[in-house]
């Protein structure tokens, strides 16, 4: 039997997707950030900061067209 109070999403992706998606873009982004100072010898770590923003941005991009309803058909 199911309770009335019972609050449960249906299924698919939920609605705080996007914004994990934008945490582990952020993380990514900023890795691969240090990744290319580091490499290419820079003093100027601002080069972290706008990968980590471009991996967010991306990541929650990426998340939310997931979320959208799909149109395709399921046979």
């Amino acid at each position: 039997m199911s309770d009335p109070t019972d609050q449960r999403f249906p299924a698919g992706r939920p609605p705080w997707e996007p914004w994990n998606g934008a945490r582990v873009g952020a993380i990514v982004g900023g890795l691969a950030g240090l990744s290319a100072a580091l490499l290419l010898s820079m003093t100027n770590y601002l080069v972290v900061l706008v990968g980590a923003a471009l991996g967010a941005a991306v990541g929650y991009w990426d998340a939310k067209r997931k979320q959208r309803p799909s149109d395709r058909i399921h046979g």
